[in-house]
């Protein structure tokens, strides 16, 4: 499948999968894996690969969830004229993880072979404490047949070829994207990385390239501001080299803040990537 200069394919297309099961990795991170033999044709790439993710509405039933025509750069245009009982809950994600597995099959007979994708989703609590919102409340509560889609959308982080360095910083929601980012760069890379998170408890053992600097920001303080500490220690940074390559996402404001703090010490915007994840106020 050919790609844009932006990451995204040319053709986008939609696989659709079920739930295989759920496991709570943190206070803040509930993982759904997802099944299908659909995404035996999707081309992971590894980095902070994304997709928007289709899930059921409350009551809607796997006949109503078809999604059909949903493809291509124009897939919202279809979408619209989906009846308002069938419109699914639609949200944006990291790839996790991904794998081909091939099951154990009775004498004789071929192996099932299948695809599981890992979805790492962001556990907002309401005022009481609930998880209320769509995503959280179907990660929480979702069971094993539940049918999902997604559709790829291709990379975010793209750094120029001569990238000396990296600057690297989220918050909770773009910590899958880090996660892998880190995973999949050379040993040769340096720079730094700046992950927020919720709560202590949310921090997790990364193994990284000896030259990147990794720094856990746990807020463990409902008050504070999600993405303010690590926008702080963007406004810290006095000077990057002009290889440089910048990736900031996560709440708009650490996003919009973190393009200016880099600008500020002196990186072309042509090489910074900033994402609002998600808003705030």
């Amino acid at each position: 499948m050919t790609r844009s200069l932006d990451g995204i394919p040319d053709d986008p297309q939609l696989f659709r999968g079920t739930v295989a099961y759920t496991t709570r990795l943190s206070p803040t991170f509930q993982r759904v894996t997802v099944r299908s033999t659909e995404m035996l044709d999707f081309h992971w790439l590894g980095l902070d690969h994304w997709f928007r993710l289709f899930i059921p509405r409350t009551g809607q039933g796997p006949e109503a969830f078809e999604l059909p025509g949903i493809h291509g750069r124009d897939w919202w245009k279809k979408l619209q004229k989906f009846p308002a009982d069938e419109y699914p809950y639609i949200s944006n994600y990291t790839v996790a993880d991904f794998r081909i597995v091939e099951s154990p099959a009775a004498p004789g007979t071929p192996a099932e072979r299948y695809a599981e994708m890992d979805i790492d989703v962001v556990l907002h609590p309401d005022e009481r404490g609930d998880f209320s919102a769509p995503v959280s409340a179907w990660a929480t509560s979702c069971i094993a047949g539940t049918p999902i889609a997604i559709l790829d959308q291709g990379l975010l982080f793209l750094p120029p070829e001569d990238t000396e360095e990296y600057v690297i910083a989220v918050d909770d929601t773009g910590l899958p994207a880090a996660r892998q980012i880190v995973a999949d760069l050379p040993e040769s890379a340096r720079g730094r990385i700046l992950v927020e998170v919720a709560h202590a408890a949310d921090i997790e053992s990364w193994e990284r390239p000896a030259g990147l600097s990794l720094t856990w920001l746990p807020r463990d303080d409902h008050m504070i501001r999600p993405g303010s500490l690590a926008l702080a220690e963007m406004q810290k940074i006095d000077a990057v080299g002009p290889g440089a390559y910048g990736f900031v996402v996560g709440e708009s404001k650490l996003a919009t803040g973190g393009r200016r703090a880099l600008v500020a010490a002196g990186l072309g915007k042509d090489r910074i990537t900033f994402s609002g994840f998600w808003r705030l106020d």
